[in-house]
Order: structure tokens, then sequence, then C-alpha cells
């Protein structure tokens, strides 16, 4: 499994980084995957990324030739050590009016499927290079520092669980 996870060896190596090189620092629309996970005591797993003060659900970009669930998989290994199984979609967002700057300065429209899981195996353990920290809050505890497009998808998933109807935001 971790040979079907390698993490590229550079942004640059990146198919997020090989299209930037291609466009500069134009708008770009790339796809990702976020994936909300669940401890046994109900806690949410979040992470801080480097050059940014808020926290996030774990996830990030998509690789050329790889699908939504390879890249929620791959993502949330790279960044916590945690292999995730039985991956739940619960929904989209793909709202124009949440295009983002990067720490770098580039612009990107990501295009990201929200997942759910409780099944995980593995340590916690952060990848230092991206990650400033990474650790579970209780959903009634979560940092005052959440990012708002957090908070939009931990929403979504609560709509999710009431409604039975996959989030569109």
């Amino acid at each position: 499994m971790r040979n079907k996870m390698k993490k590229p060896r550079s942004f640059q190596d990146s198919y997020a980084g090989q299209l930037r090189a291609l466009v500069g620092d134009r708008l770009l629309k790339l796809p990702g995957a976020c994936v909300l996970i669940e401890d046994a005591d109900g806690r949410i797993l979040l992470e801080q990324t480097r050059g940014r003060d808020d926290w996030r659900l774990v996830g990030g970009l998509a690789e050329a030739r790889e699908s939504l669930e390879q890249c929620a998989i791959r993502e949330v290994f790279e960044e916590t050590g945690l292999l995730v199984k039985d991956l739940e979609p619960y929904g989209f967002s793909d709202n124009p009016a949440h295009i983002g700057t990067l720490p770098n300065g580039h612009i990107l429209h990501s295009l990201t499927m929200l997942f759910h899981t409780t099944r995980y195996s593995g340590a916690l353990s952060i990848d230092h290079d991206e990650l400033v920290d990474c650790r579970w809050f209780s959903p009634t505890a979560l940092p005052t520092t959440l990012h708002p497009r957090a908070r939009d998808f931990i929403d979504a998933f609560h709509a999710f669980q009431k409604h039975g109807k996959f989030q569109i935001i």
C-alpha cells in the first residue's frame, strides 16, 4: 500500500505543481478531497498546515490519474500516518465564493469531495514538513481558529447524518 501512496518529492513534482509551471499564478480549478475522520469517542481529526494559523480537515489535491477516493486515502496517510478505509462520500464543495489564495500567492478554486470515516489504522504521526500540528477535537470544543470552510464541511456532515441527503456546498 505504501508504494501506491508515494508522496511527490516536492510541490514542483506534484500534478498541481506541474500545472502551475505551465500557467503561472493564474486561477486554477483543481480536484481534491477532505476526510472527516472520527475516533471511537466521536472526536474529529484536524490539521494545522504550515504557513497557516487555522485548523482544517485532513485533505489535499488529487494527483494525475488518481481518483478522489485514492486522493483522500493518500493525503491522510501522507499527513497523519493513518490508513483510512470505508470512506463514505457525504458532500461536494465547489462554491466559487470560496476561491482561495495559497500562502505562496497562487489562486485556487478547489473542487472538493467530502468523505467521512470512523475506520482507520496506524498511529498518528504527522508530516512536519507540511503540518504544524494535527490532533483530535471534540465536536463541542472545536478550535476558535477553525477555518470557515472546515466549519462548512463539518456542518454539511451533520446535515448529511440528519437527512441522509448528499450535500452540495
